[in-house]
């Protein structure tokens, strides 16, 4: 049974992949490419930097409390390794928080685990 469920576990993923593509292909049918590019040209050009210095600021801001965290720990763990992980997690937790509505403490776990 395990290996079948090991065998099993790609084509899931496979399968759940094509899902999410023809439900976004479902959901944006009914938008044209001309359109959606003439509403980005719409957003002034000083917000879109102000939103990328605040994502960048906060990345650095999980950063330096996943530092704090393993310095408080006494653990050694090279740094480099602390803070590559840290944007795709950081969208798992925002993910995770807004769909699941719990806590995020499962996404700092996670982050720890990589």
């Amino acid at each position: 049974m395990r290996r079948f469920l090991h065998a099993l576990a790609p084509w899931l993923v496979v399968a759940i992949f094509v899902g999410a593509v023809r439900l976004v292909y479902r959901e944006l049918k009914h938008y044209h490419y001309d359109n959606i590019v003439q509403s980005l040209h719409q957003i002034p050009t000083g917000r879109v930097w102000a939103a990328v210095a605040l994502t960048a600021i906060n990345y650095a801001m999980l950063a330096g409390y996943d530092l704090l965290a393993v310095r408080w720990a006494s653990l050694f763990w090279p740094r480099s390794s602390q803070m590559i992980p840290n944007p795709p997690v950081y969208q798992l937790q925002r993910t995770h928080v807004r769909i699941v509505k719990t806590s995020a403490i499962s996404a700092h776990v996670v982050r720890l685990s990589l």
